[in-house]
């Protein structure tokens, strides 16, 4: 076996080939490894809900095909009653922001669409920014409300985090919503230099129940 130097090596067949093909029209040398034919699990094989969903069709037409065998299965449903869809509520929508740009604004925009309910909020470890950024608020006219957090150690998670938590233990088993502004830059490898701070946030909030995270993306204009 000839040995072989690789830009890039992608381990399976699923949502990371898109990433595969992005770096090979870039010009990178690409490999894709994986054990099982293309395509990935949850597309060839199917993910855990899908399994539950299609393994009780198919245990429920079992049933029926022994109609006339010895099985009275013509009457035999499916009944997942938790599956009904409950009376909506509207979110408490939180939109964090670094600054005011033509993202904050679309971020806000699709906000307010959703509910009545949204709070901007903004974390910083400067206080003379954090001023500065509520002046400019207030002078834009921008009707939400605006919240500064101070961080004196630099740290911008945590303290969304601790926004989220307050406003879920002031408002048990309501939905929250976090809204983030996001750009979307013209080369891909560009993606880890402008929101890297959003895909933390989302990882930290991936397991939270009761809480939703909507990305609204915004192109990053061609130079003029």
């Amino acid at each position: 076996m000839t040995d072989r130097q690789y830009d890039l090596v992608v381990v399976g067949t699923g949502v990371a080939s898109a990433v595969a093909s992005r770096c090979r029209e870039a010009g990178w040398s690409v490999a894709v490894v994986d054990r099982r034919p293309f395509g990935g699990t949850c597309a060839l094989r199917g993910c855990v809900p899908k399994k539950i969903l299609v393994g009780a069709a198919e245990a429920v037409q079992s049933a029926r095909d022994l109609t006339g065998k010895g099985v009275p299965a013509g009457a035999l449903t499916i009944d997942w009653p938790e599956t009904e869809l409950g009376e909506p509520k509207e979110p408490h929508v939180i939109v964090p922001l670094s600054r005011i740009d033509k993202a904050t604004h679309k971020a806000l925009e699709f906000a307010r669409g959703i509910s009545h309910d949204v709070t901007a909020l903004h974390v910083t470890d400067d206080p003379d920014a954090g001023a500065y950024l509520k002046r400019r608020w207030e002078r834009s006219n921008i009707d939400v409300p605006l919240v500064v957090v101070e961080s004196p150690y630099r740290a911008l998670i945590p303290p969304l985090v601790a926004y989220i938590n307050a406003i879920s233990q002031r408002h048990p088993d309501e939905p929250i919503s976090v809204v983030l502004p996001e750009f979307v830059p013209r080369h891909f490898w560009e993606f880890f230099l402008h929101n890297q701070t959003a895909l933390r946030l989302k990882l930290m909030l991936f397991f939270r129940p009761n809480t939703v995270v909507i990305d609204v993306p915004y192109l990053l204009e061609k130079p003029a």
